[in-house]
């Protein structure tokens, strides 16, 4: 009669377990559901950025568009410009 009752118990623990980390995973308790919304920006339009950046620009050097070597940092609330010449 020993081994049924080790199943048994074994069973019921596993089904706590799994109830816990349904219940956990979700259902998302005391957290607020968030909602995802994407906002297109048409091609060529300015836009502000809401965090500082680290990325490689483009720089004139006599006239000359060239790529910087390293990546420089852009700080939160400028704007970034699509190129007047394309």
């Amino acid at each position: 009669m020993r081994q049924p009752l080790k199943i048994r118990s074994l069973l019921i623990q596993s089904l706590m377990i799994l109830l816990i980390v349904w219940l956990t995973g979700c259902l998302n308790i005391n957290r607020p559901k968030q909602i995802v919304e994407t906002i297109l920006i048409p091609t060529g339009q300015p836009v502000q950025l809401t965090e500082s950046i680290e990325a490689k620009v483009f720089v004139y050097i006599d006239g000359e568009k060239v790529k910087s070597n390293d990546k420089v940092l852009i700080p939160a609330g400028w704007w970034c410009l699509p190129d007047p010449g394309e």
